[in-house]
């Protein structure tokens, strides 16, 4: 791609979101999770799922599919045509496993989760969702008041760093503010964010702030946050580390924080080094 004209910036410095799926499970209310997808792409898919036990009769299941048939109905009528639903409800003993199977065929941008409702829904570990979806994934905890006009990103680096700051910019706020927290007289090489403010030059919407703190991360987001509508940020993220978790700041701030949080991951692997602006 040409770079633009001395004295110019470009707008934007990545993909849009194009689709993006939001689960639709027996017994679940997740209207964070559609608020979040309708927000950011012009497409969401809507896949219906029921849970069944092991010693549950077919009718029983069959009855659940029904209603979640008419709640997806529901759904895309108040959507106003801006998301459709999957034909199929998929009923299983194990749904994250068969909705991994609707997301390869669905091939979405962003898979849509909210906290903590779709967790005990289809009866699965956070980390083990984390670990195995095939694509982007968002877990969302309300409120989240539309429009989002003052959203906050705390920044590391890396991939994960790259979706929050995507998710960030699609929210459109009138005031975007990305966080970039260091301790307190740390050394500590700080590559990975070098090769995000090279990115993070090129957006003047974007209000970039870095701040020194003795407080753990969590903490110090959560002060800061005050006067926010919706924190965005990414899990931890360790290049030696292959199995994915949620972290202790994403997980504190979606249990204490009383604005909205979307807390992202991608698959997308780490580089090995950690030592220059490649990560």
């Amino acid at each position: 791609m040409a770079e633009p004209p001395a004295g110019r910036v470009r707008k934007t410095a990545f993909p849009s979101m194009r689709r993006v799926v939001v689960p639709v499970v027996h017994g679940c209310a997740a209207p964070a999770a559609l608020d979040l997808a309708l927000a950011l792409a012009p497409e969401v898919v809507l896949i219906g799922m029921v849970r069944v036990g092991p010693d549950e009769i077919l009718s029983a299941a069959v009855t659940k599919a029904r209603e979640v048939r008419k709640s997806l109905r529901q759904l895309v009528v108040e959507a106003s045509g801006r998301a459709r639903a999957r034909a199929r409800v998929l009923v299983s003993d194990a749904p994250w496993v068969e909705l991994q199977r609707s997301l390869r065929n669905v091939n979405p941008d962003l898979l849509v989760l909210e906290w903590p409702a779709h967790f005990r829904a289809m009866g699965a570990e956070v980390d083990a969702i984390l670990g195995t979806s095939p694509c982007d994934t968002a877990i969302v905890r309300g409120p989240l008041p539309r429009p989002a006009r003052r959203v906050l990103v705390p920044v590391r680096g890396g991939p994960h760093a790259e979706l929050a700051l995507r998710i960030g910019l699609r929210l459109r706020p009138a005031q975007l503010t990305v966080l970039h927290l260091t301790p307190t007289g740390s050394s500590e090489h700080d590559a990975p964010f070098r090769g995000l403010q090279q990115v993070l030059k090129r957006l003047p919407e974007v209000d970039l702030q870095s701040q020194a703190t003795e407080n753990p991360p969590a903490q110090t987001i959560l002060e800061t946050a005050r006067g926010y509508d919706v924190v965005v940020l990414g899990v931890t993220a360790r290049p030696d580390d292959h199995r994915p978790t949620l972290g202790v700041v994403a997980g504190r701030l979606l249990a204490e924080s009383p604005i909205g949080v979307v807390a992202v991951r991608t698959p997308r692997p780490l580089p090995p080094s950690t030592n220059d602006e490649s990560a």
